[in-house]
């Protein structure tokens, strides 16, 4: 069997067909280097034979090859074929779809787009370059008691991304480097009503 190696972060599939008797064996491993779903389709004439569970087909086969998930490492499957092939007729099989999965709780991705957003409203209010465009950031997120609790909650998702390594590296350095002035707004807010 080939050695089965990832490529830019895309799975790899192994291939060792065994052809015996009007019938082609067909071991694969799926190599990955992250959680992917991916979709293995035979190019042999005829159905895929899949592997059995209870007399059925294994879940996520059908008469065209497999679709699952695997998970960083090696994966071997195999299912059979009617009918040969000759050894130059390659691949027997291919990897036709292969679409990262993400191994992180639901949970916790959607608190990551929770981050994302808060982001995006602080990345708004610092970038502002002049009172009015300041001004009207912050009327935006809902006034200056808004910008200061935003700057509380997103102080604290930097110490907690800090310390997780599930954490996307793109968001850390985002989150540490983002600063809303809700002492300079509150001062010139102040100064202002006077």
């Amino acid at each position: 069997m080939a050695e089965a190696a990832t490529i830019d972060g895309m799975p790899s599939l192994a291939i060792d067909p065994i052809r015996i008797d009007g019938a082609t064996l067909v071991q694969l491993v799926v190599a990955a280097d992250r959680p992917h779903r991916v979709r293995i389709e035979s190019r042999l004439e005829g159905p895929v034979w899949p592997p059995l569970t209870d007399g059925r087909p294994a879940a996520g086969w059908d008469d065209r090859g497999v679709t699952l998930t695997v998970e960083p490492g090696l994966t071997p499957l195999g299912f059979a074929a009617p009918g040969t092939q000759s050894a130059t007729d390659s691949p027997v099989a291919e990897i036709v779809e292969a679409d990262p999965v993400s191994s992180r709780p639901a949970g916790v991705e959607t608190w990551f787009r929770e981050i994302e957003a808060r982001l995006e409203l602080a990345e708004e209010i610092d970038a502002a370059g002049d009172l009015p465009s300041a001004a009207a950031a912050l009327a935006g997120v809902g006034g200056l008691a808004a910008a200061e609790s935003l700057a509380a909650d997103l102080e604290r998702d930097a110490k907690v991304l800090s310390r997780l390594s599930i954490a996307p590296e793109d968001l850390r350095t985002r989150t540490a480097a983002v600063d809303i002035p809700t002492t300079t707004f509150a001062r010139v807010a102040g100064r202002s009503v006077r």
